[in-house]
């Protein structure tokens, strides 16, 4: 009989959506970038090797060598930290947002504005 795992070691096994992939985030983030003029934003999720308490000071010393490794120093601002949820928002520059993925410690950026992705009311007429 197999064992039974746990919804953690499940989830190592879950595969991610390709629209969620490195190099389409990457898209995602220069999209909105070019449409608002402004630094974008997106939400850092860390492997469940970097611990609670040491979050703020691994996500602030990422985000230095993010910045550094596409010659951006600055250009990012890390936002709220949630260790309960492993992770952290950052904003800036996309391709520094990008660069984060390069690290061994994260699991994955996603853009905090997403399109809407439930169905539109459709206008219906009351009897």
């Amino acid at each position: 009989m197999a064992e039974k795992q746990t919804p953690r070691e499940n989830a190592s096994q879950v595969q991610t959506s390709p629209e969620w992939d490195a190099a389409a985030v990457k898209d995602e983030l220069k999209r909105q970038a070019a449409r608002s003029g402004a630094p974008v934003s997106a939400q850092v999720f860390f492997k469940e090797s970097v611990a609670g308490a040491t979050l703020p000071q691994t996500a602030s010393r990422i985000i230095e060598q993010a910045e550094e490794s596409v010659g951006k120093q600055g250009t990012l601002t890390l936002g709220k930290v949630r260790a309960s949820a492993n992770s952290a928002s950052v904003s800036g520059d996309p391709e520094a947002i990008a660069a984060i993925l390069e690290s061994a410690e994260v699991k994955s950026v996603l853009p905090n504005a997403i399109d809407d992705v439930l169905p539109k009311p459709v206008k219906r007429q009351l009897r």
